[in-house]
């Protein structure tokens, strides 16, 4: 049912999805399960590219393998966010 609700709300079936809106939801996402290691500093910086890296070291801290690039996340690529959630809903 979480997993539904964020899947939603990243936009998932679309060839390519809101980049920023992609990296707000995966901070959210990450600091909502895990809020003592994972953090919202994505959220305050405008740069995408940095924002996907701040995004990637939150996943890090889950153990999640790197199965997304910053460059990818930045750039909207569904598949490889998807992956990535995919992941984190996974890990155990």
């Amino acid at each position: 049912m979480v997993g539904e609700l964020w899947v939603s709300l990243l936009g998932f079936g679309v060839d390519r999805c809101d980049n920023e809106q992609d990296s707000v939801a995966l901070t959210l996402l990450l600091w909502s399960l895990a809020p003592r290691r994972c953090d919202k500093k994505a959220l305050d910086t405008e740069d995408l590219t940095r924002r996907a890296r701040l995004v990637l070291d939150n996943a890090s801290k889950l153990d999640c393998p790197k199965v997304a690039t910053h460059t990818a996340i930045a750039a909207g690529h569904s598949r490889m966010t998807f992956s990535l959630v995919a992941h984190i809903f996974c890990r155990e």
